[in-house]
């Protein structure tokens, strides 16, 4: 019986290894299965990432290739770029190399300029000093000629009225005394235009006309006045000496007003730019006719609507004329051309000043023209039965030099 259940026992147990043994079997079969599925599924994820990768690189690729060609592109334009540089380089190299050499041959011109002016400056001295010993020796000679002339019984009446109207038009031209300076030196300009050039020659006539022409701007109108300094620039001469110069910048000085009031504005730069060239060459830093210019060319700039200009150049006249001078010509404007004007003055200009007295002058109803600012006034001379005002006079400043015709 024992042994019975012991086979039987062992038959069991052989079963039971045997379905173990297939459980195990079965088992590896399903795992080998199921990893044989992953390892086909993997195969196929790996196919597909594998196309997508080569799709990527081969996308990235064409990429490259374009961006190649753009680099490529890029590095031909900045090769060009460097060339173009290096050519800009080398013209520019070239043009400094111009400007130097023409820098040079401007810095040998000027020397040479320099060296001109030199000796035309010593001709023009000598010239001048010449030119004064024959002034002196043409009046010796035509003194003695009017006395050999008087002895003789050669000088007639026209000759003696003449040369009396010419010294009394210079003597009260000089004492600034205009009207009488008018009409005297009319009236010997007129006794001289009828004489004979061999007689008229031996009348000094160097003043007459430059007396007469400010006589006249000081008299008449503005119209008058401009026809008179205008006259007497187009009869200047180019050799004029350094007295008669400053005679033309006078007169300049004072047709540059008239072309204010004649609402000329080119005209009076020009005239007055003129001047003051002339009076800044001829006359001292300190001298009032030069400070005189550079208020009314400070003013022609405040009409210009140059601020800045006017009041640059106004701080370069000294502290103690600028605020008379401003104000004297402040007077200066465009008259008004309906309203007609008299030659009658209604104030007379400050002596201190060659501010020209149109300005001054009364309308038809002996209007009196008002300034552009309030002139304190002085009492002044009587002009008949009207009571005259003098404007103030400006401070004077060191005269470098004296000049006839101020």
């Amino acid at each position: 019986m024992a042994g019975a259940i012991d086979n039987i026992i062992a038959n069991c147990n052989q079963h039971l290894e045997e379905a173990y043994e297939y459980l195990h079997y079965q088992r590896q079969d399903r795992l080998a299965r199921n990893i044989d599925a992953i390892i086909d599924d993997l195969t196929g994820i790996k196919a597909r990432h594998t196309e997508r990768i080569q799709q990527i690189i081969n996308n990235h690729n064409i990429d490259l290739l374009h961006k190649d060609d753009d680099l490529e592109k890029r590095l031909r334009e900045l090769e060009q770029e460097r060339s173009a540089r290096r050519a800009a380089s080398r013209i520019a190299e070239e043009r400094q190399q111009t400007i130097d050499q023409q820098q040079k041959t401007i810095l040998d011109q000027r020397k040479m300029i320099r060296s001109n002016e030199q000796s035309i400056k010593a001709l023009q001295d000598a010239l001048a000093k010449e030119r004064k010993n024959s002034e002196d020796q043409y009046r010796q000679g035509y003194k003695k000629g009017f006395a050999e002339g008087d002895r003789a019984g050669g000088r007639d009446l026209n000759e003696v009225v003449a040369q009396s109207s010419l010294e009394q038009g210079l003597q009260a031209f000089d004492a600034k005394n205009y009207k009488d300076a008018r009409r005297d030196l009319l009236s010997a300009k007129t006794g001289l235009d009828k004489m004979t050039p061999d007689r008229r020659g031996r009348f000094e006539t160097s003043k007459l006309h430059y007396a007469l022409a400010i006589s006249s701007a000081y008299v008449e109108d503005i119209e008058q006045a401009r026809s008179a300094l205008t006259a007497f620039l187009r009869h200047t001469s180019a050799l004029a000496n350094e007295e008669e110069l400053l005679q033309i910048a006078h007169v300049q000085h004072l047709l540059a007003q008239i072309w204010i009031g004649l609402d000329n504005l080119p005209e009076a730069i020009a005239a007055c730019d003129s001047a003051y060239q002339t009076r800044e060459r001829k006359l001292a830093a300190t001298h009032n006719w030069l400070h005189q210019t550079m208020a009314l060319r400070a003013l022609i700039f405040d009409y210009q609507k140059q601020s800045e200009s006017a009041r640059a150049l106004r701080r370069l006249i000294p502290d103690q004329t600028r605020d008379a001078l401003q104000q004297i010509y402040s007077a200066l404007k465009t008259l008004d051309k309906s309203p007609a004007r008299g030659n009658q003055l209604v104030a007379q200009p400050s002596p201190g000043s060659q501010l020209l007295p149109v300005w001054l002058m009364a309308r038809v109803k002996a209007v009196p023209v008002q300034s552009m600012k309030p002139v304190p006034m002085t009492p002044g001379k009587q002009q008949g039965s009207k009571t005259t005002q003098l404007p103030p006079t400006p401070p004077r400043t060191p005269v470098a030099k004296s000049c006839h015709g101020a």
